[in-house]
């Protein structure tokens, strides 16, 4: 989890596998725990064992298979060598069921912003810049809708 600023906002990030909890304490040697709460090996517990968190926007990085399957081939990390492209087709469309097709099943009310996540991000190409505009706008939007909806009340 990490804040991020966003004009006059700060908006809390919580990666998706921690809300699933999909990684378990201490599997993910990229991220380490700065939170107080921490459970002794550099990582807090999954966030669904401490509390629920109120999800306001998804931010969906929505990537092809091939994309995917070409950056897990640049990374060279041994336990993605042999992920097959069946398993990245299905998790997509899993995925794109989810947040495309039927987000209301799933969050009823949670806006999905989508952001093309086959782009590459580098220092000079402004990619970083344009997916942090569109979540900006996105953000400011939404808090003036909630202002909106506390002026009418």
């Amino acid at each position: 989890m990490c804040c991020l600023q966003l004009g006059a906002s700060v908006a809390t990030v919580t990666p998706l596998r921690r809300v699933q909890g999909a990684a378990p304490c201490g599997s993910d040697p990229t991220y380490h725990c700065t939170d107080a709460a921490c459970c002794g090996h550099g990582h807090p517990p999954p966030l669904y064992r401490r509390q629920k968190p109120q999800v306001d926007l998804i931010v969906y990085l929505q990537t092809t298979p091939e994309t995917c399957m070409d950056r897990l081939k640049q990374r060279g990390r041994s336990e993605e060598i042999d992920v097959p492209m069946d398993y990245l087709e299905s998790l997509h469309a899993r995925y794109e069921d989810w947040l495309i097709d039927h987000p209301e099943l799933h969050f009823m009310d949670v806006p999905v912003l989508v952001l093309d996540g086959n782009k590459v991000a580098t220092p000079t190409n402004g990619v970083a810049d344009e997916f942090v505009a569109a979540i900006e706008a996105k953000v400011a939007a939404l808090d003036l809708a909630r202002a909106q909806q506390v002026a009418a009340a």
